[in-house]
């Protein structure tokens, strides 16, 4: 291959390369809107300009356990400072990443805490600017784990 057509295949490269950033670049606030959207991952992360459309809010983590068939909410006073210390890099990994997040370890770590509960469920809570009504509203995702496979309290999830 001859010099100069090395040098025009790097050049075709090379406008390759710097047309697919362009695209990349043109379309990557499009796909975070939508993962903003679709999965609850928080505007301000990853680098795209939906940032702009809502305020950094923090999200939450309250934990239900299932005792007698009622739903109880755990106080921080019932687990281990262990367990707060996951809770909070959990309400920071959620207010993040949204429903990337995986709450089935950390539910799991409250379990084989506390041999006397049925089951647990993680309540993240992520508040958010709504669109219609310009109001800051909340959105609920609740995640369960059962100690033991079997039937259910009647109910249970409603709340």
């Amino acid at each position: 291959m001859t010099g100069a057509a090395a040098k025009t295949e790097r050049t075709g490269l090379k406008r390759r390369v710097v047309g697919a950033a362009v695209v990349a670049f043109a379309l990557w606030p499009a796909v975070q809107y939508g993962l903003t959207q679709s999965h609850f991952l928080n505007p301000w992360r990853l680098y795209g300009w939906a940032m702009y459309s809502s305020p950094n809010l923090p999200a939450s983590v309250l934990l239900v356990e299932s005792r007698d068939g009622r739903a109880v909410r755990i106080d921080a006073a019932q687990v281990s400072d262990g367990v707060l210390a996951d809770a909070r890099r959990l309400e920071r990994r959620y207010g993040a990443l949204g429903r990337f997040v995986d709450p089935e370890p950390f539910a799991r770590t409250v379990l084989d805490e506390h041999p006397d509960m049925e089951g647990v469920m993680v309540v993240f809570m992520r508040r958010f600017l709504s669109r219609e009504s310009s109001e800051i509203e909340v959105h609920h995702d609740k995640f369960v784990l059962w100690r033991n496979p079997g039937p259910r309290p009647a109910g249970w999830l409603a709340d």
